[in-house]
């Protein structure tokens, strides 16, 4: 181990050892000359059991978000999203905000925040059970729909910032609506089988050993 790497993690355990805010586990990864020139993690893959390592894998959250616009942009420089277009000729519903029923929501105002659509400030109110239509969650009456989904009604989509997690989910959509394919299959087919990445948006969809890498997801409860 080299200086520069024990003084790495020397950091990482301050890190994940600080008293106010302690961590489960932290991983750091180096790359130099596009090849990866160390890779390791501290703490615990699962609490009270298996130790993290180089090779543990995280679920990385919203960060999922820019690779999902990769997707969307190799889509785009294919010619098979215009991210200038309304987006709701890509979803097969109408996406309008009832303020301003005649501005158009875009690709682009999706993968910018700007499309003036809002996850409404109920934990989880962008998630949507199996078998339901995500046009479920701006169709008024259906069980799901969500009457604070969209900003202000001063706010003109396109002018208007708001992040969103539901902007990602129609992108999803709109990536299924182009390529015939479910979004997983297509961004493991077409972005990280292409990578050498053995990840996925379904972590059930990863072979059983890869899924044993996975580190468990907690919540602070108090």
């Amino acid at each position: 181990m080299t200086d520069q790497e024990a003084r790495l993690r020397t950091r990482m355990k301050e890190i994940i050892s600080d008293p106010e805010f302690p961590v489960l586990t932290a991983a750091v990864g180096v790359l130099k000359d596009g090849k990866v020139a160390f890779a390791d993690a501290l703490g615990w893959k699962q609490l009270g059991g298996q130790a993290a390592t180089g090779d543990t894998k995280y679920r990385i959250a919203s960060i999922s978000k820019l690779v999902t616009a990769i997707g969307v942009w190799q889509l785009i420089e294919q010619g098979k999203i215009d991210p200038n277009r309304d987006v709701s000729d890509y979803l097969g519903f109408s996406l309008r905000n009832p303020a301003w029923p005649q501005v158009p929501v875009t690709v682009k105002m999706l993968m910018s925040h700007t499309s003036s659509v809002r996850d409404g400030g109920i934990p989880g109110s962008y998630n949507i059970p199996y078998g339901y239509p995500i046009s479920d969650f701006f169709t008024e009456g259906s069980p799901y729909y969500n009457p604070n989904c969209w900003a202000p009604a001063e706010e003109v989509p396109g002018m208007y910032f708001t992040y969103c997690n539901m902007n990602y989910c129609l992108l999803g959509t709109v990536v299924e609506a182009v390529t015939g394919q479910r979004f997983d299959k297509y961004m493991r087919e077409h972005i990280f089988n292409p990578l050498g990445l053995t990840c996925s948006y379904h972590v059930a969809s990863m072979a059983e050993e890869v899924q044993n890498q996975v580190g468990t997801l907690y919540r602070k409860l108090n």
